[in-house]
């Protein structure tokens, strides 16, 4: 009798310790992956802000592209500083931000285009950079 009273409680506390370390690998896959497409707003429009990220070749370094369809607005390097934290080197100029991606999404500090004090929330649309009316070339 003592011995079930024994196990029971430490089946217990085994499940629970399995059931939270397989929601962080979970959680932690999802996050390791920037690469894609992510837009602000509700729906895939003119207006909308759209920014896409790719590898480019090199180890730990991309290239991320920010746009409009029909307008490139920046595009730039970006590399993973840990945490689900990214570093974006602008082409233009000497500007660097830093961004951070979680459960899908980008979160982004808005002072980059021109608004003041505010988070943009960027949700993934794609796995792929997709450029809708747009070319990569199109970026200066």
């Amino acid at each position: 009798m003592n011995f079930r009273k024994l196990v029971s409680p430490l089946l217990g506390i085994l499940l629970a310790i399995s059931l939270v370390v397989n929601a962080m690998f979970i959680l932690d896959g999802e996050n390791k992956n920037i690469l894609g497409t992510y837009i602000f707003g509700e729906q895939t429009s003119e207006d909308a802000l759209y920014i896409a990220f790719r590898f480019n070749g090199l180890d730990y370094v991309g290239n991320y592209f920010i746009y409009q369809q029909f307008q490139p607005l920046e595009s730039g390097t970006f590399v993973s500083e840990g945490n689900n934290i990214y570093t974006l080197q602008s082409h233009c100029g000497h500007r660097s931000t830093q961004i951070l991606h979680t459960n899908n999404r980008i979160y982004m500090f808005s002072s980059l285009f021109g608004a003041k004090h505010e988070i943009l929330a960027f949700t993934r649309i794609s796995d792929l950079a997709v450029f809708l009316n747009v070319c990569p070339s199109d970026f200066h």
